[in-house]
C-alpha cells in the first residue's frame, strides 16, 4: 500500500519498460529500453544475457529515483564488469578463456547460457570445486 510498482521485462511489452534488440557479443551486450514515451539504446560492457536483467533493473531503479531518463542510459553505459564474474581473459591462444565464479546451479546455467548465445561452438568447462572458478575455452574455428 502506498509503493510505487514499476514493472520490466526482456520478453513482454506489458509491462513499464522492456529491453529489445538485445545483441550479445564476446565482450558486451547492446539493448535498447522502452518505456512511454521515451527510447534509448544502451550498451553495457559486460557480456550475458544476465547483464540484461540487472543493468536494466537498476535503470529502472534509478529512474524511479528521479534521475532522468537520458542521464540514467549514460550512466547504464559506463557499468563495468566485476573482476571473476563473465570475465575473459586475454591470450595468444586460439580460443577465448572466460572466468567466472559460478558457484550455484542457476549461476552456472546463466554463464552457460551467455556462453552458448555469445559463441555457439564447442565448450570446454573446467570446474574447480574448492575455490568455485569456472573455467570457459572455447577454441576457434
Amino acid at each position: 500500500k502506498g509503493c510505487n510498482v514499476l514493472t520490466y521485462s526482456t520478453v513482454s511489452n506489458d509491462c513499464d519498460y522492456s529491453a529489445k534488440e538485445m545483441r550479445y557479443k564476446s565482450d558486451s551486450v547492446s539493448y535498447v529500453i522502452v518505456t512511454t514515451g521515451k527510447i534509448g539504446r544502451v550498451k553495457v560492457m559486460v557480456p550475458g544475457v544476465f547483464m540484461v536483467y540487472n543493468s536494466l533493473a537498476a535503470g529502472v531503479v534509478s529512474i524511479a529515483e528521479g534521475i532522468d531518463f537520458d542521464t540514467t542510459i549514460d550512466y547504464m553505459q559506463s557499468l563495468t564488469g566485476v573482476k571473476g564474474v563473465v570475465e575473459v581473459v586475454p591470450n595468444n591462444k586460439d580460443c577465448t578463456f572466460i572466468i567466472d565464479f559460478a558457484h550455484t546451479p542457476n549461476a552456472l546455467e546463466n554463464l552457460l547460457l551467455t556462453v552458448k548465445t555469445i559463441f555457439n561452438k564447442k565448450i570446454i568447462l573446467l570446474l574447480l570445486h574448492n575455490t568455485y572458478i569456472c573455467t570457459l575455452c572455447f577454441p576457434h574455428p
